[in-house]
């Protein structure tokens, strides 16, 4: 991602907050002004007294004031601004991460929950990566691409800490299609060193999944890595309420418990037609092993634009607060009226 403006020292934009502050300090001032001074002279009116006019000085005066202050923050935040671009070489493949998220990834066989399993792995995947393209497709009775092709994996980790099982409100677990998808994003690429990394428990509702991953490794070249994720023996689905304290769990059409198990023999199968690996999530270093294969992917040298220097521009912000300041202290709260010729002070 090209930035073209930063901030040298962002945690001094947290400052901003005492215009608030000042603005309900001086409302405050104003009203206990107004209030004594109705005490001590309560038949004058604001007109004789010339209170509308003092009342409009003042607001003036504090609105130059707290724009300085504001202006004095942003020069502490050291705003930088990019001066020259160069064209940076990356060497990185093309990697689709698709997650299951199917009623039956709520399956607690894994620690919390298949689905926060699946996204722990994925967020250490992603890290582990240094230059690869990631996108992220989500799928469950329908599949939709999440996150597009990007070399900003903290954009990509975003994306991630979103998914949840109501990202495909369609039930069911359509494998298939999610494949469709990723060759849908892969042929697009424009590098030729591909992969996809499918995180699922195996449970797939509709048919084609062995057909779309023999295309998409066939049309694509991208191999199938495939982590597992769930037991053998399975769990029942839980139905979490709102406050996340299980209700009960989901029963079939004669009010039996349902099981939900890891069908590693189709996802075994997924892996070998993509001419991929599988793991287990659960396995020793199973994500070790995934991530070690997506890194021997060659990948290509892609050519990026990127801003190489940054120039300091505090001194305008800074400019601009001396100059609000000198405006607020030039400013009189009362206008002065001249005196006619002859008269004098008592």
């Amino acid at each position: 991602m090209v930035e073209f403006f930063r901030w040298g020292n962002p945690s001094a934009l947290a400052w901003l907050w005492l215009l608030p502050g000042l603005v309900l300090l001086h409302l405050y001032a104003m009203r206990r002004r107004r209030i004594a001074l109705e005490l001590f002279c309560p038949d004058l009116t604001e007109s004789r007294l010339g209170l509308r006019s003092i009342t409009r000085r003042r607001h003036l005066k504090f609105a130059l004031f707290a724009g300085a202050v504001a202006m004095l923050v942003l020069a502490l935040a050291q705003p930088m601004v990019g001066q020259r671009m160069e064209k940076a070489r990356r060497k990185g493949a093309e990697i689709v991460i698709a997650i299951d998220t199917s009623l039956s990834m709520a399956a607690r066989d894994v620690e919390p929950s298949r689905l926060e399993a699946a996204k722990k792995a994925a967020y250490e995947i992603i890290n582990r990566l240094a230059n690869d393209r990631v996108s992220i497709v989500v799928f469950a009775g329908a599949a939709y691409k999440y996150c597009p092709l990007t070399v900003d994996h903290d954009a990509a980790l975003m994306f991630l800490d979103s998914v949840t099982l109501s990202s495909t409100p369609q039930p069911g677990t359509a494998v298939g299609e999610a494949m469709r998808i990723a060759g849908e994003i892969l042929g697009q690429a424009e590098g030729k060193h591909r992969a996809m990394l499918l995180l699922s428990d195996g449970e797939d509702h509709a048919p084609g999944a062995l057909e779309a991953a023999n295309k998409l490794n066939r049309e694509t070249g991208a191999a199938i890595m495939v982590l597992g994720v769930g037991t053998p023996e399975g769990e029942p689905l839980p139905m979490v309420e709102d406050t996340g304290a299980v209700a009960d769990f989901k029963r079939d059409e004669r009010g039996e418990v349902v099981i939900s198990q890891l069908n590693e023999l189709a996802l075994q199968e997924l892996a070998r037609a993509g001419n991929g690996l599988y793991k287990r999530i659960d396995e020793p270093s199973s994500i070790a092993h995934i991530s070690t294969r997506l890194e021997s992917l060659e990948g290509i040298q892609v050519g990026t634009y990127v801003y190489t220097d940054y120039g300091q521009r505090f001194q305008w912000p800074l400019l601009i607060a001396i100059l609000l300041l000198a405006a607020e202290a030039l400013i009189a709260e009362q206008r002065v009226v001249p005196r006619e010729r002859g008269e004098y002070a008592e």
